[in-house]
């Protein structure tokens, strides 16, 4: 509501607004102004004639509380026009300050609210005008001030004790008005500060504080509450979430984008493609590396640069796909400090990968860059970890600061943050991106992902000024490798220098140029940062100058002390004469302030260098000093008087409180009374009355005398007592109420007590209240059977299982309280029965049973390959000669050391695939895989022969399959002596092993594990028939073949190659169709595409460590190097097989990785060990890590089912003892 601007000194002739009819409307008079000698009392009151308003109430006082037309009172007219004076005068002539009046039955204090008059509303509230009362319209003060943008009134009410969720008569907080009505960011972001309950939704609409603000189109609100974590997913009674609101709005883009910005990754992919918040902050921190990596890859190709455009168009391409998935504005924050922190990574190994032989490890040039990298880095951590200067906020403080600055009329952006709720210092700002305060703000620097504020400015200026340093010594060090290697600058020109770096390194090229354009803008920001410094201006007051009013209208910095003495501030070191001048700006309120202390310390300063006239100035020094010391003891006597006040208040609030919710505790009693039916429950009503006593006896006590005296060092003696007079008076009511109540609960209680021995003397049955249920579960879990009984003590309770009586100790058996338990540990397939509890007592006999039903584990597969039906047949014939004793792992294990010896005796007679050896060899071979093959196939149908199945059996098979396929391929490379053509064995060993994980792969993703046509039956038969035709003709597939000239073993491996990737592009499908979890998740509720990590980066490890080996590793020792990484593959596709079982997701780091990273560095450091050995210490390690895992996987699984690894454990004899 608008109004004409009051006159404050209430003598002015400004026309006064009438009274308000409607919230919204303001009605114009069009009467002349009066006179101030002729004006009637309702007019002089209205214009602010403060000597007519006392000139026509002395003769008749009634009139200062006597309604006028409209049942108005003139207070209400004082209010509106913010006539201070006389509201004072007519309260004192007993004006009541709470009188209702005008169309919407409004107090004066509801005036003032929608007028804004601030002054007046402090006046009427220290005149104990009522926050809560509510006008016709259902509105309290609060909700008036939030719907009309009152932002101080707002901070001021909620100060004064009003409730920030207080409902109106619809049920609607002040928070739900301020974001309907108000487009500002304030008052609902200091609701919001305050403790508003954003998720809040009212009674009738059912909608939230978001939605309301999306229905208003109020951008600024809606920002505010999604910034404060409010739900996106509740509907209202339409069943619409915010986002539907906002679509039906006209489809409003920009609310769309903010409540989609929120949600996280962008809602337009699949949901298979959109990860976790973790993982997207992940994947915007890798970026970097990878582009600075893939470019310099693509750029030393050594094919045409038309083919490497080709190439960074398609990495372009691939890297737009890429920011889709893992960016979004929440996570873009990161990529800045991660584009930094790569640069700098891959300048280093840039450096010590190429310019090692350019550069002496004990030259100077190296010696100066290790020295300026330990002192930019160590800079840099401190400026990202360092607090830049956060200010902290006191909340026991908050209130009074809030009172004291709208009292002093100081409450505005600059002096209170209502974001961070505390008093601002001088020169701080609050930061968007940090959502704090920083005291001496300089600006939020993205690329440290940290403000620069007080207390981090030198470590980022240390960081500025010594990184160009190192960055032009590694320019120094390409120059030197530039004229070492390339032979350049000798007397080449511009076009052919440039064409020998190109043709010479163009990896360094690129390398330099990222090193130039940081040397570009760190050096200039560093130049920039220093001179603002030197002038006294932080980087937020140089480009926001206008915004302070300490800044406008100045040529100069009011905070610079000189250029020398600001830079040596910023050291914060002693340098010649220059002293540091340490100022906390977190506690810096005033230039005033500032201007004090910097004389002081530019006095000192003085003073110790003997300046002619130090004497004088050390008399003035004094003589501030005591002017000082009356203002702080001025100051002192003033804040303990605010501070009794406040805490007097306080106390009262809270003794307003008590009563408040003693007088509801007291409601809540009667109506519980009602309810009890047992001299328990009227016990524990009892136990509530009496805590409300002792809490009310311990106010009378201890705090009223507390409050007594606050009152009389605040109100004086007389006006003290008074003032407390009515809360003792509650306070006694209130105590001798709760008496009354006890009494009368008591009573009933007894006659419970008396109906308890009336129904022992009756003898009850006992009564299941809570009876047993029918139940699923699955095996290997814990179970507990409860059931509650009521009845007539004592009963004796039993368990039955299938009409048998169950052993206490047998099984844990509980009865306390009406509470029986049946605990089962372990729950097997046997555990399947009808389970009876009897309870019994002198009256009789009563039962409740339910049965349980144990769901086996259940192996999950799906399809059938080309020869699966017709082995089967020969299968379960097999597993017929299998003796009932032996445990399905045995069979297992026993095919897998067979085949793995078989392949390990045939690797070292062919010399690691490059030699022929004995048919004899061949034949055992194919023998061995066709053994292991068959015992294979026979473990799970003697599992269920046995009746043995359990989990550890699957896990079993697919761990010795992932060990068993790493030794058949290389065994296949050797009968097909592929150690010749070394490159093409890594590819089949490779692809052999990224068929078998991306098969569980797409198992962990869907649930069950799906077979092609051609899968591993068809793939070993392929293998054993090899071996039988190289039994009959060892040299055949040293042969070429006609027409396509190919050599039939490179044909063969072509086959397996072909036939593998094609298995793995079916089951990266099937991956891309969705997973069996929520939303299209994997089993675990986890990214379908994150196990993608462990493989790719494997085989990346592989690659790079094959393709640079000094001493040519795969070539001279293939077999070797093979089953190194492939044992490392092993390992993690038995997590991947554990995870899927156990239904929990994966981990980044594997220890599998940790050989494979050791020979890459070991080649980076030039070999320094011996690749060869390094190789059998990597196998080493990697064998006894996999059999450690397994063995602890295994050993744990047989601990939770109760089972043996190799044997079957025979069944357990249960006791039938049928005592309780």
């Amino acid at each position: 509501m608008k109004s004409i601007e009051p006159n404050v000194l209430n003598g002015g002739t400004t026309k006064p607004p009438p009274y308000p009819v409607e919230p919204s409307t303001t009605i114009i008079s069009s009467a002349p102004v009066p006179e101030s000698h002729t004006a009637d009392l309702v007019s002089a009151v209205q214009f602010g004639y403060y000597d007519r308003v006392v000139e026509l109430i002395e003769p008749a006082p009634y009139l200062a509380s006597t309604p006028v037309a409209g049942n108005i009172t003139l207070l209400h007219w004082a209010a509106l026009n913010n006539r201070v004076e006389i509201a004072k005068y007519l309260i004192n002539k007993r004006a009541q300050v709470d009188a209702i009046g005008g169309a919407l039955n409004s107090t004066p204090l509801h005036w003032a609210i929608r007028d804004g008059h601030t002054e007046m509303v402090i006046f009427l509230l220290s005149h104990q005008a009522q926050i809560s009362l509510f006008d016709a319209e259902g509105f309290s003060a609060l909700h008036l001030a939030s719907m009309f943008g009152r932002t101080d009134i707002v901070a001021y009410l909620v100060a004064k004790g009003e409730d920030v969720d207080i409902l109106d008569k619809c049920g609607m907080t002040p928070l739900m008005h301020a974001v309907s009505k108000i487009k500002n960011r304030d008052p609902t972001q200091l609701l919001v500060r305050l403790g508003s309950q954003i998720n809040y939704q009212d009674p009738v609409n059912k909608c939230t504080p978001l939605h309301y603000a999306i229905n208003a189109s109020n951008k600024e609100a809606v920002q505010v509450l999604l910034d404060a974590n409010a739900r996106t997913d509740i509907c209202n009674s339409d069943n619409e979430t915010p986002l539907d609101v906002a679509r039906r709005l006209s489809g409003n883009m920009s609310l769309m984008y903010l409540l989609s910005k929120n949600n996280g990754s962008n809602p337009g992919l699949p949901k298979w493609l959109q990860f976790d918040k973790s993982s997207r902050r992940l994947g915007t921190k890798l970026l970097p590396y990878i582009l600075i990596i893939a470019v310099a890859f693509i750029i030393q190709l050594p094919i045409s640069l038309i083919y490497r455009g080709i190439l960074l168009v398609c990495l372009a391409g691939l890297t737009s796909g890429y920011v889709r998935i893992f960016f979004d504005n929440q996570i873009d924050r990161y990529l800045p400090i991660a584009i930094a922190q790569a640069s700098i990574f891959w300048l280093y190994v840039c450096y010590f990968y190429y310019f090692s032989a350019s550069v002496h490890v004990i030259s100077i040039h190296f010696v100066c860059i290790i020295l300026l990298t330990y002192l930019s880095w160590s800079n840099y951590y401190l400026a990202i970890k360092r607090d830049p200067g956060f200010i902290v906020g006191n909340r026991e403080q908050l209130y009074r600061n809030i009172i004291q600055l709208v009292e002093q009329n100081l409450f505005d952006y600059e002096t209170f943050c209502t974001s961070c709720l505390i008093k601002r210092p001088i020169r701080s700002k609050h930061c968007k991106d940090c959502h704090r305060c920083i005291s001496k703000f300089d600006h939020h620097c993205p690329w440290i992902d940290n403000c620069v504020g007080e207390k981090n400015l030198r470590y980022f200026v240390g960081f500025l000024f010594f990184t160009p340093i190192c960055l032009g010594l590694f320019l120094h060090a390409s120059f030197l490798h530039y004229h070492r290697n390339c032979h350049l600058f000798s007397s080449e020109t511009i076009p052919q220098a440039l064409t020998i770096i190109i043709n010479c390194s163009p990896v360094i090229l690129w390398f330099t140029f990222i090193a130039c354009v940081h040397i570009l803008w760190i050096s200039g920001l560093c130049v920039t940062i220093l001179a603002q410094i030197a002038s006294g201006y932080t980087t937020n007051e140089k480009f926001n100058f206008w915004r302070y009013k300490y800044l406008r209208n100045k040529s100069s910095s009011p905070f610079s002390l000189g250029y020398i003495q600001n830079l040596v501030d910023l050291i914060n070191r002693r340098i010649c004469c220059y002293t540091p001048v340490n100022i906390d700006w977190a506690r810096i309120y005033s230039s005033c302030e500032r201007a004090v202390r910097r004389f002081r310390t530019t006095a000192e300063i003085m003073i110790q260098q003997k300046h002619p006239e130090y004497e004088q100035v050390e008399y003035e020094i004094r003589d501030v000093e005591k002017k000082l010391s009356v203002v702080h003891v001025s100051i002192g006597d003033y804040r303990e008087h605010v501070d009794k006040t406040t805490t007097y208040y306080k106390l009262i609030d809270e003794m307003e409180q008590w009563h408040q919710e003693s007088s509801q505790l007291l409601i809540q009693i009667g109506q519980d009374t009602m309810h009890c039916q047992t001299a328990y429950d009227t016990k524990i009503l009892l136990d509530k009355v009496s805590k409300a006593i002792d809490q009310g006896k311990d106010y009378e006590q201890e705090k009223m005398k507390y409050i007594t005296t606050l009152a009389v060092d605040v109100f004086g003696p007389d006006e003290g007592h008074h003032q407390i007079k009515h809360v003792t008076a509650k306070n006694i009511e209130l105590i001798n109420a709760f008496i009354k109540v006890h009494q009368d609960i008591s009573v009933v209680q007894r006659n419970f007590e008396h109906r308890t021995d009336y129904y022992k003397e009756t003898k009850q049955l006992p009564v299941f209240i809570k009876p047993l249920k029918d139940i699923t579960i699955n095996g290997g879990t814990k179970f507990t059977f409860e059931c509650i009984i009521d009845g007539v003590e004592p009963i004796n309770v039993t368990w039955l299982k299938d009409k048998t009586f169950i052993s206490s100790l047998t099984h844990d058996i509980q009865y306390e309280r009406g509470l029986a338990t049946l605990s089962l540990i372990d729950v097997q397939k046997d555990d399947s029965a009808y389970y009876t509890c009897r309870a019994s007592n002198t009256a009789g006999t009563a039962e409740s049973s339910a049965y349980l039903i144990v769901k086996e584990h259940k192996y999950a597969s799906e399809g059938t390959t080309l020869l699966d039906p017709y082995m089967q047949i020969f299968w379960k014939r097999l597993v017929e000669y299998c003796p009932l004793w032996v445990a399905p792992n045995l069979i297992t294990i026993v095919g897998l050391v067979l085949n793995i010896g078989a392949s390990i005796l045939l690797i070292i007679l062919t010399d690691g695939a490059k030699e022929q050896c004995t048919r004899w060899m061949y034949f055992l071979t194919g023998l061995g895989l066709f053994l292991y093959q068959s015992l294979d196939a026979i473990d799970g149908k003697q599992a269920r022969r046995t009746n043995s199945s359990s989990p550890l059996g699957e896990l079993f098979d697919h761990g010795c399959d992932s060990v068993s396929t790493v030794f058949v391929t290389v065994a296949f490379c050797c009968v097909l002596q592929l150690g010749v053509h070394p490159w093409v064995m890594f590819w089949c060993c490779m692809l052999s092993c990224v068929t078998f994980y991306c098969a569980h792969w797409q198992t962990y993703v869907s649930g069950k594990l799906k077979f092609g046509t051609f899968d591993c039956t068809e793939a070993q038969f392929f293998f054993i028939f090899v071996c039988l035709i190289t039994i009959i003709s060892p040299s055949f597939w040293t042969k070429t073949m006609p027409i396509i000239h190919i050599e039939y073993r490179v044909f063969s491996a072509i086959l397996m190659i072909g036939s593998g990737f094609c298995s793995a592009v079916n089951n990266i499908r099937l991956i891309s169709q969705g997973g069996c979890g929520r939303n299209s998740s994997s089993v675990a509720g986890t990214s379908i595409i994150f196990p993608a990590w462990h493989i790719l980066f494997l085989t990346f490890l592989a690659y790079i460590a094959s393709n640079h080996s000094l001493s040519t590793a795969l070539v001279q020792h293939p077999a070797l190097h093979l089953i190194c990484y492939g044992i490392a593959f092993s390992k993690i596709t038995n997590r991947l097989i554990v995870a899927h079982m156990s239904k929990s997701p994966l981990n980044r780091w594997d220890t599998a990785y940790i050989g494979p990273i050791a020979f890459c560095v070991n080649q980076y450091f030039s070999c320094f060990i011996g690749e060869h050995i390094l190789l059998w210490f990597f196998l080493a390690f990697n064998l006894y890590d996999l059999l450690r895992y397994n063995t602890k996987v295994c050993q744990e699984l047989c601990d939770a089912l109760n089972i043996h690894c190799f044997r079957i454990k025979p069944p357990t004899i249960l006791n039938t003892d049928h005592t309780h």
